[in-house]
């Protein structure tokens, strides 16, 4: 989806990052009057929540809906609030300028003038750090998301959160195929919602097994992916198990260099904001304080990349409302 520029490229918002949270945000700024863009890096927009299988817990869908189908009716609504929706648009740096306009430079050589940014797009799928499994990738080995067309496999899924809960749960429903969940830790550790360890410790359909404490140390295959090695963090004892299909799906990890010199960050690289960054050099000038999701002044930053965000869609969606309560007053507009 190519972007039709015109000559200023000028708006009150730009938002980068095209998935849930940058959307929700888009809609919800101009619906209050402001003039938005956003940059999406990808081909489409969506990131991660593409991904999801469906998702149970978002008011208003008691059926629950999938990741894909949301971010389709989402794009649709900021259509219709006349925001304007670039893709693919890799950004490469953020720039002051001599007043307080902000630029945004982008990898198809142009620029985007605006008097506030937020940012929420920057992370992207950890990866499990194990060569064997690497060697993989594509012959089985996936991070995100499974093909719609699996049957009849057996598939594992490496994680504990609510991405791999909301895989497995999907798999067990409509796919006839046995599933692994492979968790480091323990469904108990509530990094997963309440909802899907039930889901998951139910089993009504029989095809799940969940193994608690273990890790992933190796693969093996002719050509594709047959076989991984589990070891159990509790005794060391190691296990090869017969697989068709691994789904790695354990968080994700900043990547936003290109905003290095502009935000502040913790020490996982995740951007700071609000009270967290007060006492920053970047504020000990300034004439305020921060604001809610304001890392430096005039950029904000909402959703998967803020640092000590829950990492849900419900959730990104509240942040993306709040962080534009608060752009709207560091415009004037309220």
């Amino acid at each position: 989806m190519r972007c039709s520029l015109n000559a200023e490229n000028t708006f009150d918002l730009v938002v980068i990052g095209g998935g849930i949270a940058g959307l929700a945000s888009a809609i919800n700024a101009a619906s209050e009057g402001l003039s938005v863009c956003v940059l999406e890096g990808g081909i489409e927009f969506g990131g991660q929540t593409s991904t999801i299988k469906q998702i149970r817990n978002l008011v208003g869908y008691p059926e629950g809906i999938s990741g894909r189908e949301l971010i389709r009716l989402t794009l649709a609504q900021a259509r219709g609030f006349g925001v304007k929706l670039c893709a693919p648009y890799r950004v490469q740096k953020i720039r002051r300028g001599s007043l307080s306009e902000l630029y945004v430079d982008t990898s198809h050589g142009k620029s985007f003038t605006t008097r506030a940014i937020l940012i929420t797009a920057g992370v992207r799928y950890r990866r499990l750090g194990v060569d064997e499994v690497s060697s993989f990738m594509g012959h089985g080995v996936t991070y995100g998301e499974l093909p719609d067309n699996i049957v009849g496999e057996r598939v594992a899924v490496i994680g504990g959160g609510n991405s791999a809960g909301q895989a497995v749960v999907a798999l067990a429903q409509k796919s006839e195929c046995n599933i692994d969940l492979l968790v480091r830790g323990a469904l108990s550790d509530k990094q997963m919602s309440q909802y899907l360890i039930d889901v998951i410790r139910k089993n009504a359909h029989g095809n799940i097994d969940v193994h608690e404490q273990v890790e992933v140390i190796g693969a093996d295959g002719f050509l594709k992916l047959e076989h991984i090695t589990l070891r159990s963090l509790k005794t060391q004892h190691l296990t090869r198990m017969p697989l068709d299909r691994l789904l790695i799906s354990i968080g994700s990890e900043p990547h936003i260099e290109w905003a290095a010199d502009q935000v502040v960050v913790d020490e996982k690289g995740f951007i700071k904001t609000g009270s967290r960054v007060a006492s920053e050099s970047v504020w000990i000038n300034t004439q305020r304080k921060p604001l809610p999701f304001e890392t430096t002044p005039g950029i904000f930053a909402a959703g998967d990349i803020e640092s000590e965000s829950v990492k849900r869609v419900a959730s990104s969606i509240g942040a993306a409302t709040g962080a534009i309560a608060s752009i709207l007053r560091f415009l004037g507009r309220r």
